[in-house]
């Protein structure tokens, strides 16, 4: 089954919070607002009494029962044998993270292909919204009706999180990292990368290496503390002001080179021999910023990336940088959603998935 690619609904169509009179039947499908709409409820409420769950009064339960029997209300169709747990699965995304040569594409299309495989109904929610936003209203999340299932992929901010929470169904995190740890989760291990990456400098003589990073988001923020690690453990002091250009809340895509450029002139950086940088697009950044600067790469200085995208072996020079195992991930996190659904009172846990050096020619050894 094909998935869905849907935008998000028009602001004008979000369903209030407040009591409201009935609206007309809808013509269309009908959806979790709709129910809201009629009930006055909110999503974590209808969601409970949907799912069985506790936690909700008698007459809010009555509400809810009328409300689904006025409007038809229906989940999706069923899909696969009678002993599969779970049937559907809503898979919510930035909308940056469905096309082009990114770091989620490669994920997203591989979890789609094998939840397609084991027979399992998918509605992938494109947020079209700024990945920086911090509030998504929620009938862009639930565009279809209460979910059975999330996985929400890279999208891990806390007020967006609360939501889904509220929603008390099976749900995973990919590339995302709850703090308060009420999902499952499965991401790279970025902490070893930013090892990996920082041990393969050292090994080549480098002892000024800078990182240039965000700490935005602690899946981020985790490549700076491998990075830390492995200068600590070469006996090297960690010193933001010498080794850290913070590109601050600046999407990689749309980086700012001259501000780059500049904040690695600043305070000594281009006595650097090595650049650590935080993602592959922000190396290519890192290679041109120095470039402008007259420094050559790796002739003068040597830069490595994270994510091992499919440009980074294309580029001038091909990229030093750390493979993510990306079809590995979208496969397990199908799998993870199947086991959480089928043993709902299971500990939460964390999988990190190991990440290789991918040594090309952007990094060389350096002069003695």
């Amino acid at each position: 089954m094909p998935a869905t690619i849907q935008t998000g609904p028009r602001s004008s169509d979000r369903g209030s919070d407040a009591t409201v009179n009935a609206p007309d039947k809808p013509a269309g499908t009908i959806r979790l607002r709709h129910i809201a709409q009629l009930t006055g409820l909110s999503l974590g409420t209808i969601s409970k009494v949907l799912n069985g769950r506790e936690g909700v009064s008698a007459e809010n339960r009555e509400k809810v029962q009328r409300a689904v029997n006025d409007l038809g209300f229906r989940r999706w169709p069923m899909m696969g044998s009678a002993e599969t747990p779970l049937t559907s699965a809503t898979f919510i995304a930035y909308s940056f993270a469905a096309f082009g040569d990114t770091f989620y594409d490669k994920i997203l299309r591989t979890m789609v292909e094998e939840g397609q495989r084991r027979g399992l109904a998918i509605d992938v929610n494109l947020l079209m919204l700024h990945r920086f936003t911090t509030e998504i209203p929620e009938a862009s999340l639930f565009q279809n009706g209460i979910p059975e299932a999330v996985i929400m992929l890279g999208v891990d901010h806390l007020p967006v999180l609360d939501q889904i929470a509220a929603v008390s169904c099976p749900t995973l995190l990919v590339n995302g990292i709850d703090p308060l740890m009420r999902f499952d989760s499965i991401s790279p291990d970025y902490f070893l990368g930013g090892f990996l990456a920082t041990r393969h400098l050292l090994d080549l003589g480098h002892r000024e290496i800078v990182h240039v990073g965000t700490a935005r988001r602690m899946t981020l923020d985790l490549r700076r503390q491998g990075f830390i690690a492995a200068l600590t453990q070469a006996g090297i002091t960690y010193d933001p002001q010498r080794h850290l250009v913070d590109i601050g809340l600046q999407d990689f895509a749309t980086l700012d080179e001259q501000e780059l450029t500049r904040q690695i002139s600043k305070r000594g950086k281009l006595k650097g021999t090595a650049f650590f940088a935080v993602a592959d697009t922000v190396a290519m950044s890192v290679i041109q910023a120095l470039g402008s600067k007259g420094f050559s790469v790796p002739g003068n200085v040597s830069v490595i990336g994270f994510d091992d995208l499919a440009v980074s072996a294309h580029c001038t020079p091909p990229l030093t940088t750390l493979h993510s195992k990306r079809t590995v991930m979208g496969q397990m996190a199908v799998q993870m959603l199947f086991d959480r659904a089928a043993n709902p009172q299971k500990e939460i846990s964390r999988v990190s998935i190991g990440i290789d050096l991918v040594n090309r020619e952007s990094t060389a050894r350096v002069d003695s």
